[in-house]
């Protein structure tokens, strides 16, 4: 395989994937020949001449940068590329206070930043470069439960909002997912939990154990409210992840009991890995977030989005408890289910009639879709 950029995410790259790597791809003429972690930089040029078989590129590149490159191979029939998956809270501090980038306080304000942080215009410039051939999805969340002990304001599913009926996932189909991402040499990210605490699954160790060890190039994430996480736990699991986000949700910003003896016990290991994966969040349990199609039940007024495009379903894929693929992360009652994934591949979901409809709709606009016509969410995975 090829890595293309010589920066950060290209070191990241490389350590990630050691002796696969033949080349560094960088259109810098300044630093072609130079050797990049003991890895020679060539052109694209010398990239299209090589007699190399695997000629798979791992593109390491901020956003538009990302998007030029896309545009490059595609310039030359060239889709046989992955986009690397960095840390989702790369290089912050252990605890991190997101409320000084943007406080939550009320529908306006949040209106407001939708309207102004350049998400719209980066969700509408991903589409235009994916639209006519879709990639393989680099985020898949895998629901196992779907349960969650939050009381969060925000959250349609908070655990005394929750309409859906319980569900636990089979063993057996939770293996047929991950052998499927094995046979894939699934390199993205993979999150065992979707809109629910993993940690009320007693499985999630071993689940997580299983994952990592079928699918090792993968990056696996997990997001939990840190109550149900002992130190045992984290101990157990922490081997497996390459990142752990906890949402400490304390109204006053003050770290819980349980996330407090977890950053103690971080910072007691002293262990520069572990604490590289482990982020704890200053979250509010009462705050104003996005819509999530019109489900947030603190959400009224809604800026109109009915012609604006979304790039989820070009990169991510959610996978509910019972198999189903629900239609992204915004849709936690499961209303449109575009997959069985009990009787269909990963790939027959991804590429199959439902996804294509879908996709054609929201190309024309989030009107066509009757879930995603009061979705402010605009992310790129």
């Amino acid at each position: 395989m090829f890595v293309w950029g010589a920066g950060e995410y290209g070191e990241k790259a490389i350590i990630k994937y050691g002796d696969m790597v033949t080349s560094v791809i960088d259109n810098s003429p300044d630093k072609k020949g130079q050797q990049f972690f003991e890895k020679t930089i060539i052109s694209f040029d010398e990239y299209l001449q090589s007699s190399c078989e695997d000629k798979h590129v791992v593109i390491c590149a901020s956003f538009y940068n990302r998007l030029s490159i896309i545009r490059q191979l595609k310039e030359y029939g060239i889709y046989d590329y992955e986009i690397f998956s960095p840390q989702l809270f790369d290089d912050v501090d252990l605890v991190f206070n997101q409320y000084e980038q943007f406080d939550g306080v009320s529908e306006e304000a949040w209106n407001a930043k939708i309207e102004n942080d350049g998400n719209i215009e980066r969700v509408e410039a991903y589409v235009e470069v994916h639209r006519d051939k879709p990639q393989l999805f680099h985020e898949i969340e895998i629901e196992t439960i779907n349960r969650c002990n939050g009381t969060c304001s925000f959250c349609p599913v908070n655990v005394k909002r929750d309409i859906r009926k319980p569900a636990f996932m089979e063993e057996a189909l939770f293996y047929k997912i991950v052998e499927d991402l094995h046979n894939l040499n699934y390199t993205g990210r993979v999150a065992l939990f979707s809109n629910n605490e993993p940690f009320l699954d007693k499985r999630i160790i071993d689940f997580s154990k299983y994952l990592r060890e079928e699918v090792p190039l993968a990056q696996i994430h997990l997001f939990t409210n840190g109550t149900l996480l002992s130190i045992d736990k984290f101990d157990s699991i922490i081997e497996y992840l390459d990142e752990l986000i906890i949402d400490n949700y304390n109204q006053n910003l003050e770290l819980n009991e349980s996330v407090k003896k977890i950053k103690e016990h971080v910072e007691y290991l002293g262990d520069g890995s572990i604490r590289n994966k482990v982020k704890i969040l200053l979250r509010k349990s009462d705050e104003y977030l996005s819509s999530r199609g019109g489900d947030a039940p603190n959400r009224s007024e809604v800026i109109d989005v009915s012609q604006r495009k979304c790039a989820l379903p070009w990169c991510q894929m959610i996978v509910r408890p019972t198999g189903e693929v629900s239609l992204c992360c915004n849709d936690p009652y499961g209303k449109m289910t575009l997959g069985d994934l009990n009787k269909e591949s990963l790939t027959e979901v991804w590429y199959g009639q439902k996804y294509t409809e879908l996709r054609q709709k929201l190309l024309k606009g989030r009107g066509e879709v009757e879930h995603c016509s009061r979705c402010d969410t605009f992310m790129v995975i």
